[in-house]
């Protein structure tokens, strides 16, 4: 994912010379400290309440088989890894994952539909294409 991501950038770098940050849907107009400071870490706060005593529960009812937690075993003690490791995850799951689903694909949706698909339509064939792209981890 990190190579998908990297290659996109300079994709777009080519495609959109100096806006190419902007094509990627990265902008700083509707950023403030109010949103950076308070807000942010609220709804982190709220997706990780809702994540862990809603969601998680009731995935867990329904597939009747909890978490299994056993591979990280290993990490246990070793700090210098599970930070390699921590850095890793947020590197390709977060950033490569954004640039490439909603970045890059969203930018290229919208150019070639000229405003006839809605960013709802948009955002529902990105999570498709995600899903998708994790079919082989999902064995």
């Amino acid at each position: 994912m990190i190579i998908a991501a990297l290659l996109l950038l300079i994709a777009s770098a080519i495609e959109y010379k100096k806006d190419f940050f902007t094509s990627l849907g990265f902008q700083r107009k509707r950023i403030n400290i109010k949103s950076l400071l308070i807000i942010a870490p609220l709804l982190a706060i709220i997706i990780f309440l809702f994540n862990g005593y809603v969601l998680m529960p009731i995935i867990t009812y329904l597939t009747e088989q909890s978490i299994d937690y056993s591979e990280f075993e290993r990490y246990k003690g070793n700090l210098p890894v599970i930070l390699t490791f921590l850095v890793f995850v947020w590197l390709s799951a977060a950033f490569a994952e954004e640039i490439v689903f909603r970045g890059y694909l969203m930018k290229q949706f919208t150019k070639k539909d000229k405003g006839k698909i809605c960013k709802f339509d948009l955002v529902i064939i990105q999570n498709l294409v995600l899903i998708i792209s994790y079919k082989p981890l999902l064995r």
